[in-house]
This record gives structure tokens, C-alpha cells and sequence, in this order.
């Protein structure tokens, strides 16, 4: 699985702000790797795994069927997990969607809510305005 997070000019090993040879577009204005390491995004592949700790991610499959959502992943035994960069409810047309949920902040790992849908109809709630990951199992 890919994560990009755009740490510019850390994977070029760009040594100093002003290292010559690198190509503008892949690069941090004004930065080498040493400065890159401190951005936001480079803590947020770390999380990565505190997030899916002990969830079934083997043989995880891209799903874009069963939520309106951008990013979403189905697990063998029918789970669902979802990313959506500005949190807000996730409108679910598929009954096999479990109904308990877990919403967790992937910037820190925190969870943030969770809980179980009335029906299978029902959204899984969630506040805009943040990034968050939904996790049905």
C-alpha cells in the first residue's frame, strides 16, 4: 500500500534549501530533507499504523460500490474502512455494511466517535471540517 504526503524534497534528498539539480516541481520551496522531516504530513505515515492496528487489512480491496466516498476499502469478511479528507457523514447504499462504527482522526489516531447506525440505510455520522477514517467491522 502507497502513502504520499507530500514531504517534498525528503525523497529527493535534497541536501540543503539550495541544492542544486533537482527538479522545481518535486521539491519544498526553500527546503532540504532535514526541514522536510519536520512538516505536518511526515507524522501522518506513521499513524497509518496505529490506525489499522489489529484491523483484517489482509487482502483489503478498493471498494467504490457500497459508499459515496472517494477513498474506501472493503475486507474479505465484508467490513468497510474510509478515508474522507473533511470528515462529514458517509451515505451507505449497501446493507451488508456493518452497522457498528469507529471514526478516528488520522492525524493524531484518536477516536473520535463511535457507535452502531440504526438501520443499514442510515449514514455513518461524522462532522465536516476534519480529516477521518471510518472503520466498520
Amino acid at each position: 500500500m502507497g502513502v504520499v504526503y507530500g514531504e517534498g524534497s525528503r525523497w529527493q534528498w535534497r541536501l540543503h534549501a539550495d541544492d542544486p539539480g533537482h527538479s522545481e516541481f518535486f521539491l519544498a520551496p526553500g527546503a532540504g530533507w532535514r526541514e522536510a522531516i519536520g512538516f505536518e504530513g511526515s507524522a501522518y505515515v506513521g499513524m497509518l499504523g496505529k490506525v489499522l492496528a489489529g484491523l483484517p487489512t489482509t487482502d483489503i480491496a478498493p471498494d467504490w460500490t457500497r459508499v459515496i466516498s472517494g477513498r474506501a476499502l472493503s475486507t474479505p469478511d465484508g467490513g468497510l474502512i474510509v478515508y474522507r479528507e473533511n470528515g462529514g457523514p458517509v451515505m451507505v447504499f449497501d446493507g451488508s455494511v456493518p452497522l457498528a462504527y469507529t471514526i478516528v482522526d488520522p492525524r493524531d489516531g484518536a477516536i473520535v466517535a463511535a457507535g452502531e447506525r440504526d438501520t443499514p440505510q442510515t449514514p455513518i455520522p461524522g462532522p465536516g471540517g476534519a480529516p477521518r477514517v471510518y472503520i466498520c467491522l
